[in-house]
């Protein structure tokens, strides 16, 4: 039998208990060395390395459409934070770092999280989105994620309108969990993050003519179930071109994505049956 936490029997303690571990977590990165990127640029740096466009809308998440809504003023008013900044080289790319207490002025609305094992509405929810976006553009850049974390549960389905393959997964939770990369570069590169309405067009800019086009791809989605519960996983891979000749450099597996899907799959969906062992 695992043992119980202390706030499983006193629910009150919860609230001290996370502002004890976001303080943990604020003080811990004042002493881990790192030089985190801070400062945002009124101008562009003159090289695209990437861009990208994402619809911030899922039509298809199955809850009140406000939600995604509020989802989108969430992902503005922590854009903010971020927009043109630069990332010199040897600086270091953290999420809250740059998040903590953005909405100060212009407070966040209730947006879908999963907790304890079920979606629900969260003051700031949606965050995630702007994380798993970062990601998605940093695999298109020679910048070094150093840490990032995968959802082990999915409890909404892809976004349809979203240009990444769905295994693009990294979660962000202030205090225990944060997306950070490294330019490791000798010129610095910077973030651009432009809204409008239904989208949010995002780039990556930088000092010098890129050395490589990257392509990021994700394999066919397998569904399995092991133990009664439904899994998806995704191999994802890149390719680098020489930036001038088009040439392939180089192919790179980057990682599997696997996640319990909490979600009703389509009933023609194909799910294999995995070994119980």
């Amino acid at each position: 039998m695992s043992r119980r936490r202390v706030t499983e029997f006193l629910p009150f303690l919860l609230p001290l208990r996370r502002k004890q571990k976001i303080w943990c977590f604020y003080q811990k990165m004042k002493h881990d060395g790192h030089r985190y990127a801070r400062h945002q640029a009124e101008n562009r740096l003159p090289y695209l390395q990437y861009e990208c466009t994402q619809g911030l809308i899922n039509p298809d998440s199955g809850y009140d459409i406000q939600y995604q809504y509020n989802k989108a003023h969430n992902l503005k008013v922590v854009s903010r934070r971020m927009q043109q900044l630069i990332i010199e080289p040897g600086e270091v790319f953290s999420f809250w770092q740059l998040a903590q207490g953005a909405d100060h002025d212009d407070p966040y609305l209730p947006g879908l999280v999963l907790h304890d094992g079920k979606i629900v509405p969260v003051h700031g929810g949606g965050l995630c989105f702007m994380s798993e976006l970062l990601y998605w553009m940093v695999l298109h850049t020679p910048l070094t994620v150093i840490e990032k974390h995968p959802h082990l549960v999915i409890s909404l389905p892809a976004n349809p309108n979203a240009e990444m393959p769905a295994g693009i997964d990294a979660t962000i939770q202030e205090g225990w969990s944060d997306l950070k990369f490294r330019n490791d570069t000798d010129m610095p590169f910077q973030l651009i993050l432009d809204f409008d309405e239904a989208s949010v067009h995002a780039q990556f800019r930088c000092g010098q003519p890129p050395q490589y086009r990257y392509e990021v791809l994700g394999s066919e989605l397998i569904y399995s179930r092991k133990k009664g519960k439904i899994f998806r996983t995704q191999q994802i891979s890149r390719t680098l071109y020489d930036a001038e000749s088009g040439e392939v450099v180089r192919q790179e597996a980057c990682y599997t994505s696997r996640s319990r899907i909490d979600y009703p799959l389509s009933p023609d969906t194909e799910i294999i049956e995995e070994d119980e062992g």
